[in-house]
């Protein structure tokens, strides 16, 4: 059966003629560079007692508090310490939240907890956790975003604006409901540019073909990186065709291959600054049909693949100061129905990517995994057509997300602005409501 719901023009008819059926809002997605002038009438309103709001004029984000309506607000919830204080949060989003715009953006500001909180700051600080979680599933309907932003006691307005700049951008469209802390462990170099911002980077993407990979590749691209290509053989024409339209490396080898590392060395003997663990397969059975086979298969090229190159690039050949993305699964956090194998390897990635934080750190690299929900590519086109529906519909967007929706997260995540979030799973789901 065809996706006939997803059809623009039937949409726009449902919605006419007010057929009792859910259909989404179109979400707006980042077109070319990422650029100042894109914030240019963008207005927002800010409750903060630091300086963000003249850093975000900086950014050139409009501010007039007497608009009727807003494209984002920013609330700065970290003066909330105790339990009283949290009614400041209902009196804040109870007054504006109605003022924000179809496909808006919302940024929450919070502590982290330290070892040495209170009881109750602890309990306060949780609490903005859960506000902000259950706020995303009111405004995802209207196609706007949650996102609350923890940050390390200590750590400057400077080093968390361009977070609060990604989330507040088209770039974000399907990702939100997310909790990221803020930290100055892993914060590289000092260098924060929002335009071009991989200048002068060497990336390399595995499973880099097509897909998720190859959106990647277009969009670290388009702010400034070199790119390297790696995919197996079968898919060499893929490769040679997307590396001559970025001018772009290729190298068409399977990633479980023992000279995999030889062979990217050779391609980049001055280093490269980025990975990009994406190569990945599906073998889907029940436990009680897959063969031994399927296991080991999807065990060896989704997780052992990635840790060899990810152990081997950190020990010599990944450049201080650099970046390192696993790409994860929802069925790695919540598990899916004949799927133990790709939600075991999935998993295991989340706690590949955490160890290689902490290992990469003292030479300033970054490491997070990064877990997609429903994707619409050419994987999930074969699906029944009530599965992929369903799987839609199961979010706060209520739609799948694209390709280059998780290239735009992994962009931001391997700039310099991104490199105070490390060793955590980032989701671009659409607010799945799968999993936490």
């Amino acid at each position: 059966m065809a996706d006939w719901l997803q059809k623009k023009g039937l949409q726009k008819f449902i919605k006419t003629i007010g057929l009792p059926l859910p259909v989404p809002v179109d979400l707006p997605r980042q077109k070319g560079s990422i650029s100042l002038s894109s914030n240019d009438s963008y207005e927002i309103q800010i409750e903060s007692q630091s300086n963000l709001k003249d850093l975000l004029e900086d950014l050139k984000y409009s501010f007039d508090y007497k608009a009727d309506k807003f494209n984002g607000l920013v609330f700065d919830a970290r003066m909330l310490v105790k339990n009283e204080d949290l009614k400041a949060l209902y009196f804040y989003f109870n007054k504006n939240a109605k003022k924000l715009r179809s496909n808006g953006r919302v940024v929450i500001l919070s502590n982290l907890i330290e070892e040495d909180s209170s009881l109750e700051f602890c309990s306060t600080t949780e609490a903005i956790t859960g506000f902000s979680r259950a706020l995303s599933k009111e405004l995802g309907k209207r196609g706007s975003t949650v996102q609350l932003l923890q940050i390390e006691k200590g750590l400057t307005e400077l080093r968390c604006l361009p977070s609060i700049d990604f989330f507040l951008s088209k770039a974000s469209a399907f990702m939100t409901g997310q909790v990221l802390e803020l930290t100055s462990t892993n914060i590289g170099t000092s260098e924060i540019n929002i335009e071009q911002s991989l200048k002068g980077k060497t990336a390399l993407i595995t499973g880099g073909a097509r897909g998720i990979g190859a959106e990647t590749a277009k969009v670290l691209s388009r702010e400034g990186a070199k790119v390297i290509l790696l995919d197996i053989p079968s898919a060499e024409e893929n490769l040679k065709k997307l590396a001559a339209e970025l001018n772009a490396d290729y190298i068409p080898v399977d990633v479980t291959q023992p000279d995999v590392l030889a062979k990217i060395r050779e391609k980049s003997p001055n280093g490269i600054d980025i990975l990009i663990n994406n190569a990945g397969i599906t073998r889907d059975k029940t436990i009680f049909k897959m063969t031994e086979d399927y296991w080991d298969l999807v065990i060896k090229i989704n997780l052992k693949a990635a840790i060899d190159l990810t152990e081997g690039l950190l020990d010599s050949g990944l450049n201080d100061g650099g970046s390192i993305i696993g790409l994860s699964s929802i069925s790695g956090i919540a598990g899916n129905l004949g799927q133990t194998n790709y939600s075991a390897s999935k998993a295991g990635m989340m706690g590949l990517m955490k160890k290689a934080s902490k290992a990469g750190a003292f030479k300033g690299i970054n490491a997070n995994a990064i877990a997609p929900g429903f994707i619409e590519t050419t994987m999930t086109d074969k699906l029944p057509f009530f599965v992929k529906e369903v799987a839609r519909r199961m979010s706060s967007l209520a739609q799948g997300g694209k390709p280059e929706d998780i290239a735009e997260v992994i962009r931001f995540f391997v700039s310099p602005g991104g490199a105070v979030v490390s060793g955590q799973t980032i989701r671009v789901c659409g607010g799945s409501f799968i999993g936490r």
